[in-house]
């Protein structure tokens, strides 16, 4: 009587950790009948899709959760047993003229098990607070002021020519002939500035306000991949921007102030993001303002000195809105939140946290 308890005990701990599902899945297979290794093969597909599914409903919205899902997905998958149970076929159909296995399946999922595995691979969990690396960021956000269009020099000639007769009589013997003359003149016009084709030249100009939205919205993607993120607002001034804004590259004199002043703090890890606006244009789609952008994430670890250590990007993308001004700031920050996951995907995969 006492097992037969402890027994049930046991199968309503194992049912409260499992979680029930329907799964389906098309196996196609290559030899001429369906064989047992097949059936294994389908089978095991039939568990992958049921994964995919368990991940997709319980990371919905939970990129950071789902991010570290990704991490261990081949680990899952090579102990799929481990995680996935089938209770019972609802469907099996053999299509052999198309050779393909049909499954439609009632399973369990070891959520429990599966929750630990994901939870282990989470930078956070390897992270006491106080181990959690600082990581400054700083953003500066530019869009077009001037676009100024440089010509093509044309140049083009025109010639004119005139044959003009005369007739002349001989002294000697008063023949006659006709001695012809040709005379020719040549017009030259040139329009334009250079010889060579000129491109347009864009003057740049920052957008003030957004660096802080930009910030808030990127410090959430660091701050759940285990990183400490500041504003580095607070110990940077506004020259970075200013020179950003006048061209691609910053002097000497700023960079060796930038890196100065973030090795003086003593933040590890510091992220320069430029951001710039491509285009606005109308959508085809609804015809409101759609703006274009472009984000480059420049990466630097600094001790005694600060090295870039990764440039990511640059990364694209666009989003529209009521007016120019919210198409601008929701295109920069959807970018900007793009950059910083394809940064934190870097870092973890040099083994940065």
């Amino acid at each position: 009587m006492i097992k037969i308890i402890v027994v049930f005990f046991v199968f309503i701990f194992n049912f409260a950790l499992a979680e029930e599902m329907n799964v389906s899945s098309s196996y196609k297979y290559k030899s001429f009948s369906l064989t047992k290794d097949d059936k294994i093969k389908a089978e095991n597909e039939l568990k992958k899709i049921a994964i995919k599914k368990f991940a997709n409903e319980k990371f919905k919205g939970n990129k950071s959760g789902y991010r570290d899902f990704k991490k261990v997905e081949d680990q899952i998958y090579d102990d799929i047993d481990s995680y996935v149970n089938i209770i019972a076929y609802l469907v099996e159909e053999n299509d052999t003229k198309n050779k393909t296995l049909k499954l439609t399946a009632k399973v369990d999922i070891m959520e429990m098990d599966l929750e630990f595995l994901i939870f282990d691979s989470s930078a956070i969990a390897n992270a006491m607070p106080s181990e959690l690396s600082e990581i400054a960021l700083y953003a500066v956000a530019l869009r077009p002021n001037k676009i100024i269009s440089f010509d093509n020099k044309e140049t083009s000639v025109s010639k004119n020519s005139r044959e003009t007769y005369n007739s002349e009589t001989s002294e000697i013997d008063d023949s006659g002939a006709e001695i012809s003359s040709l005379s020719e003149n040549e017009t030259i016009s040139q329009s334009g500035g250079s010889s060579e084709y000129k491109s347009d030249k864009i003057e740049y100009g920052r957008i003030n306000g957004i660096a802080e939205d930009i910030f808030f919205k990127t410090a959430e993607v660091y701050t759940d991949n285990g990183f400490s993120p500041i504003d580095a607002i607070q110990f940077l001034d506004d020259r970075i921007a200013e020179e950003y804004a006048k061209g691609e590259d910053l002097s000497s004199e700023t960079k060796n102030y930038m890196y100065k002043e973030t090795i003086n703090v003593g933040i590890p890890f510091l992220i320069i993001s430029r951001l710039k606006v491509e285009n606005i244009y109308k959508s085809k789609q609804n015809g409101k303002p759609t703006a274009a952008v472009s984000v480059i994430n420049s990466v630097f670890q600094c001790s005694k000195f600060c090295k870039l250590i990764a440039t990511v990007g640059p990364v694209q993308g666009a989003q529209y809105g009521n007016g120019e001004n919210q198409a601008i700031t929701s295109a920069l920050i959807f970018a900007a939140d793009l950059a910083a996951q394809q940064t934190i995907d870097m870092l973890s995969s040099q083994g940065f946290r």
